[in-house]
This record gives structure tokens, sequence and C-alpha cells, in this order.
């Protein structure tokens, strides 16, 4: 069969391929359909086996010569004994787990992407998620910068106004411009951040808590790095700023495995995550008794002095606090 008939891929949640539908007919038809082990292995394929080889993970299986054998990338996984062919290269990331396993043992939660580390699925989906997110705003921040060129542009060609007033319209667009500017910065310091998080040695973990609760960094005694985060788009971003500062050696933890971080500049470090928040949210951050952010520049000390943490009504970022 040609494969380029074959319209649609029913996936679990490890991204699996369970059931190829045909495009042929008005309803499709399912030419092939694979239950899986555990351990990636098919152990019922109803129709269709060899339709195409993509299986497990959505990884190709390989059946030449009886191989059997999984092509990730940088590695082979052997589905029947559940172990790679060869050491993962980033052994020194997951030093208490065997460098031979698949996944940490837990193919039922964890992926991988490339037979180099493994990670919550989860994860990869919110990161990819807060991608998504930050390129749809970014392309609306986009439009509004080309929109604000084009009036610069009109009022600088405009021999009815005279230079004054000219200067001053376009002195006020230009504040605007700076504006949209810096928010498209932030929001591309964020996507190459994730990146940077995705490829770092070290291993992150998004957590969703509660309401009520602290949305802050935490630590694993293994040095995975926990961003709690309340779910929302804007204090994800939040989080992850920080995680992408702790990543860059700008905040520490004391000891590892606790909540209790040591932050350089840390007005600094928090003005530049809620400038983040503001930009990939259109300007919605915590509330604060200095005046709400008309722009981005609106996000400076005084108006940090102003938060107060909703449950106990203390404020939270007092200088004091810092010493």
């Amino acid at each position: 069969m040609n494969l380029r008939k074959l319209s649609y891929y029913k996936q679990d949640h490890l991204g699996s391929n369970r059931e190829v539908t045909s495009y042929a007919g008005t309803t499709g038809t399912v030419v092939q359909q694979t239950e899986y082990c555990p351990s990636g292995t098919a152990y019922l394929e109803g129709t269709g086996a060899g339709i195409q080889p993509f299986k497990f993970t959505g990884k190709e299986l390989v059946t030449m010569h009886g191989l059997n054998w999984q092509d990730y990338g940088a590695r082979w996984l052997d589905n029947v004994r559940m172990q790679w062919t060869t050491m993962d290269s980033l052994a020194e990331k997951y030093y208490g787990v065997s460098p031979y396993v698949y996944c940490a043992n837990n193919p039922v939660n964890r992926i991988d992407s490339d037979g180099r580390e493994w990670k919550e699925k989860k994860d990869e989906d919110i990161a990819k998620q807060l991608q998504q997110q930050i390129a749809s705003r970014d392309k609306s921040l986009a439009k509004q910068e080309q929109k604000i060129n084009a009036q610069i542009d009109k009022i600088g060609n405009n021999t009815k106004l005279s230079a004054e007033k000219r200067d001053q319209q376009i002195a006020k667009r230009q504040g605007k411009l700076e504006d949209v500017q810096t928010q498209r910065g932030q929001l591309s310091n964020l996507d190459k951040g994730i990146t940077q998080l995705d490829d770092s040695k070290t291993s992150y973990t998004f957590n969703t808590v509660e309401a009520g609760t602290t949305a802050t960094l935490s630590s694993m005694s293994d040095g995975t790095v926990v961003v709690n985060n309340y779910g929302t788009t804007g204090n994800r971003a939040h989080e992850t700023t920080h995680a992408i500062q702790y990543d860059n050696g700008l905040i520490k933890f004391n000891p590892l495995g606790s909540n209790n971080t040591l932050m350089q500049n840390p007005l600094g470090l928090e003005i530049q995550a809620y400038a983040t928040e503001y930009s990939i949210t259109n300007g919605v951050v915590p509330s604060s008794d200095a005046s709400s952010p008309r722009t981005v520049f609106g996000i400076t000390p005084q108006w940090l002095y102003g938060i107060k943490d909703p449950n106990t009504g203390i404020y939270i970022y007092l200088p004091e606090n810092y010493k």
C-alpha cells in the first residue's frame, strides 16, 4: 500500500501509533491496529502489521533480518529486553539509573525522543504548548509593530504638520514601538530558554499547584528542578523564566533538595520574570498597590513592592526581605 494514502494516525499518550486509517472512502478504513505491552512490544496486531513501521512512541521498528529493534536516532531499543543496545551518552545526568534502561524503567509515563534522555510526556507537552503560546502572542505583537512603523512613516511624510508636531507624534509612537519590541524580546528569550532547558544537563519538570500554595522553584535531592506553577500561561512563563535563570547560574538552591533559593540581584530577576509574564498575557499581571503597568516598562521595583501575598496579605518583595 502507498503510505501517502494513509491519512490519520490515532496515538496514545506516549505517541505510540495504535490505529492507522486510510484516506480511501468517506468514512475511512482502519488498515493497521496495534496494542502494546508496557515494554513497547506489540502483543496484538489486529490487522495490517506491515502497513507502516512506526510503532511504540512513534519510532520506527526495524524488522529486517529479524532485528526487531526500534531506531531512536542516538541509540537502538530492544523492546523485548526493554534495554538500550548501547550506553546513554548523557549517563552523568541520571547517575542513579543504569545507562542501559529505557526511561528509568517507567515506560508508561515517560518517553525518550532521541535515545539520549528520558522525560515526562507531560513536561514535553507543557513546554510545546508554552512555545506555541509564545509564537501566537509574538505574531500579534509583530502586527502591532508593523502598524506602528507604518504610522511613523505616514507622520514623517505629512507635510501639513509642523516639524514640532511631527516630532511629538513620532515620539509618542516610538514609545509604543519600544514597548512592543521589548515584549517581543522577552518572548524570544523565553522561547530560546525553553529549548535551553530541554538540552540542559539539569533535569526540569513542571508541577501544577493549587491556589493558596506557593508557586516557585524547588529541587529534588537528585538535582531535578521542579517548576511549580498555577497552570496558567502567565505564571508558567514566569516560573519557567526563573528556571532559565537557574540554568544560567543566577539562582542556586541552599541546600539542594529544598525550595530555599539564593538569587543574584533578586529584584532584577523578579522584574524579568514579571516582564515575561506581562508580555505573554498582554498585560495580565498580579495586582499591586502601585498603579497597574500600562507598558512592560511599568514592571518596576516600586510596582513589585506593592504586591501582596493573597493568602497572608504580606508584601512579598519588600527590600528588607532580600537583605
